[in-house]
């Protein structure tokens, strides 16, 4: 399941697959896992092409889902239409967006097809993002460096 190539999202399908193949599942009410910030990370520089892995990845777990888990089809298909806000936030904060012209019409398009589905799921924070990147992208520029900011 780890694909030569993609970085982004690669470890969440792996351990969807491998929990599916579980008979059960324990649940331990304890800290055992570290997790260690790596400033050089992938996740840490900025935007690239690797970043719409995340897309590809949150669409694979959504068919993954629905074809096994259905009654989860709907999370995942939220988290697969938000993956796309999130790689659209670094390509307008870094003023990418003349380089991926092809890539952001895609992530539009998927939106505008499947905001119906998934609207009555999203937070208010997401919804206004969401108005704010289709309709007023002046404002969705201010917007994404303000959360930058307050995520500092």
């Amino acid at each position: 399941c780890f694909e030569e190539g993609l970085l982004h999202g690669e470890d969440f399908m792996y351990n969807l697959l491998a929990l599916s193949k579980v008979s059960s599942v324990s649940y331990v009410d304890q800290i055992k896992y570290s997790y260690v910030m790596n400033s050089s990370s992938i996740t840490h520089q900025g935007f690239n092409k690797n970043s719409f892995d995340q897309v590809y990845f949150k669409d694979a777990v959504a068919s993954y889902v629905e074809e096994h888990f259905p009654k989860f089809t709907a999370v995942c298909q939220k988290r697969a239409f938000l993956a796309r806000l999130r790689v659209c936030r670094p390509i307008y904060f870094e003023k990418l967006e003349k380089q991926y012209v092809t890539e952001i019409n895609e992530l539009n398009e998927y939106m505008l097809k499947n905001y119906s589905n998934i609207k009555n799921q999203l937070s208010a924070v997401e919804m206004i993002e969401y108005r704010l990147y289709m309709n007023f992208k002046p404002l969705y520029k201010i917007f994404v460096k303000v959360v930058k900011k307050l995520r500092k």
